[in-house]
């Protein structure tokens, strides 16, 4: 068991009042700008322990509503505490800053985050440490000339691992060909915040389209924006009722389709003929589709043939022939009890499910392939969030934090680039796809996104993300 003690309080006076408790990152508001900060009430230090790299620097945004000094001091092992930073902060406006750590490489050090003054509503923004990328080769080739990403509603990431038992011969067939992040996470464990940050590179807490009613806001770029502004015809197949024009999601398309919206049918096979078809009516020029599919979601409803891959027999238990959201709740609340029969019956459904969806993208890709798209094309293979199937006493998704729900599925085929069958364990985000997808094929990056280029990665160098 491993713990963190996130402050002591030695009180030594009777009757002391105890300080004032803050969580260690909150958004602070200084002068009408909301930032995620270390909240900092003055005077207050906070100290973090490490050890510096190379050519380390930290950087950070300071703010507070009045007169407060922000200063930034290191104590190496055995050295007297070096004064790296002092500053009197703006009243009512956050500042950007930066403080070379390369005098201290390679030592192991505390680091001390200190305000004083007055009593004051202050933070530190985003403190971060950074390193520089390793030096690498450009990439070999063109940018790619045309873009398809796929994102699967809903696919547990484990499902289409290495000697998973659900069968997905399409992805396994695309995956030889690909190079796969093997340690990816999703930045939210539901479709709309998710689905956000994949298509804009910010996280989560940044572009704030989190609950129900939230809506994407318009000085939000979507990649659909980014793509049409280089010339790229934009096409959206969405079998998401989230992820629609009511919650600003139709941004930058010339042509947007929400089945759930439209009430069309909204399984993999009409999904993928009608973005084949768009593609063939614009394959004259370089394109951006994004097709998000949906068959894995509740409620699960697939062919016998599929379930019975995954069940022997009939079933004649109480879920009968589909499981929907009701009773993922019934069953995550103890309301319906589910035997090992029962729940080998759930996972069945799903897994027929993911089959189903595996056959007709396979059948996608190789249409993309005999229409010799299959070269010259950056293919992203992706999904949202995962399922809980009762590992955790509970089903569906939306709720926790476990790897059922965060593993990201990231599968990145552009054969100039991308070299076949390689596997990438660094950890990366789902914030991270933005700016990939948009330097791989040549077009100018998103400003102010969150995520991180993985192409450093896929050349063997590193991103330039933050160490702590």
């Amino acid at each position: 068991m491993r713990a963190e003690v996130d402050w002591v309080w030695l009180r030594d006076t009777d009757g002391a009042a105890q300080p004032v408790s803050l969580p260690r990152v909150m958004p602070i508001p200084i002068g009408g700008t909301p930032k995620r900060a270390l909240p900092a009430p003055t005077p207050r230090t906070y100290s973090f322990y490490l050890h510096v790299p190379p050519g380390a620097s930290l950087v950070f945004d300071y703010g507070a509503d009045r007169a407060t000094t922000f200063a930034v001091r290191a104590q190496a092992d055995g050295e007297p505490e070096r004064a790296l930073f002092e500053a009197q902060a703006k009243p009512n406006a956050w500042t950007e800053a930066a403080v070379d750590l390369s005098p201290l490489a390679g030592k192991a050090i505390r680091l001390d985050l200190a305000t004083s003054g007055a009593a004051a509503a202050a933070g530190w923004g985003e403190p971060e440490i950074m390193v520089p990328p390793a030096d690498a080769a450009a990439p070999a080739g063109p940018p790619a000339r045309n873009v398809v990403l796929i994102l699967i509603d809903t696919a547990r990431a484990d499902a289409f691992a290495p000697g998973s038992p659900v069968k997905t011969p399409a992805y396994d067939a695309f995956a030889k060909q690909a190079t796969v992040f093997v340690n990816a996470y999703n930045n939210e464990n539901w479709t709309k915040p998710s689905v956000a940050t994949t298509l804009t590179g910010l996280y989560p807490v940044t572009h704030d389209t989190k609950r129900d009613p939230s809506v994407l806001p318009d000085d939000v770029t979507l990649l659909s924006e980014q793509f049409k502004s280089a010339g790229f015809a934009t096409g959206a197949f969405v079998a998401n009722g989230f992820i629609s024009g009511k919650f600003g999601f139709d941004q930058g398309w010339d042509f947007f389709r929400n089945y759930i919206r439209e009430e069309r049918p909204s399984d993999a096979e009409h999904v993928y003929a009608d973005a084949l078809e768009w593609i063939d009516q614009h394959k004259g020029q370089r394109f951006f589709a994004y097709i998000q599919t949906i068959d894995p979601h509740v409620v699960y409803q697939v062919d016998r043939k599929y379930s019975a891959l995954y069940f022997d027999g009939d079933y004649d238990g109480p879920l009968g022939d589909a499981i929907t959201a009701e009773e993922q709740v019934a069953l995550s609340k103890g309301k319906l009890k589910a035997t090992d029969r029962d729940r080998k019956w759930l996972e069945a459904l799903y897994n027929g499910e993911i089959t189903y969806h595996d056959e007709h993208m396979g059948a996608f890709l190789d249409a993309l392939a005999q229409r010799g798209l299959d070269g010259d094309t950056l293919v992203v293979i992706t999904n949202d969030h995962g399922e809980e199937l009762g590992e955790h006493g509970r089903w569906g998704h939306g709720h926790s934090l476990y790897d059922e729900l965060l593993r990201d599925l990231v599968a990145m085929r552009y054969p100039p680039l991308f070299p076949a069958g390689k596997r990438i364990a660094d950890p990366v985000e789902d914030v991270d796809l933005a700016p990939t997808i948009l330097e791989v094929a040549g077009v100018d990056p998103i400003p102010g996104v969150d995520g991180e280029s993985l192409v450093p990665l896929v050349r063997g160098g590193r991103v330039a993300r933050p160490l702590y």
